[in-house]
């Protein structure tokens, strides 16, 4: 947080007002004036991970459901918490690649290739990827242009 401006999850825990039925509850007034600052402020993983803690907390340890469906509501007004969710479920491929391994309990060193060594047999060359028909053919009338 950088000094005096503060972070999404104190602006929600200071909106947090004493509830009857539940212990807090996220008033509509405070819904409505966070709501553009989720969805104009950038979201970071940290600040992400403490929204989640903070929603896991008011629905389990303050008892407080609808305050943590309240908060659940803001973060998913954020552009960027879907992407930061996917990234924290799914992973890279390699390290899903890395937890296949494991689970399966193989020691293996995943490494990508140095430069200009030989893949796999059955591997593609990228050069191969590349339309050559195109190519030739840019090349040949870019020749025949040049000799005119």
């Amino acid at each position: 947080m950088a000094q005096g401006i503060p972070d999404l999850e104190t602006l929600i825990v200071d909106a947090l007002m004493p509830g009857d039925a539940e212990r807090y509850v996220l008033p509509e007034l405070a819904r409505r004036r966070l709501a553009p600052r989720f969805e104009e402020t950038p979201m970071s993983a940290p600040a992400l991970e403490a929204l989640l803690r903070l929603i896991v907390a008011l629905e389990q340890t303050l008892e407080s459901p609808s305050a943590a469906e309240a908060v659940r509501a803001l973060v998913r007004r954020s552009p960027d918490a879907g992407p930061l969710l996917r990234d924290r479920v799914q992973g890279r491929g390699i390290d899903r690649l890395r937890a296949h391994h494991q689970r399966e309990g193989r020691q293996v060193a995943l490494r990508a290739p140095t430069h200009g060594a030989r893949g796999a047999g059955e591997a593609v060359p990228l050069r191969a990827l590349f339309d050559t028909l195109a190519q030739e053919a840019a090349r040949a009338k870019a020749l025949g242009a040049a000799r005119r």
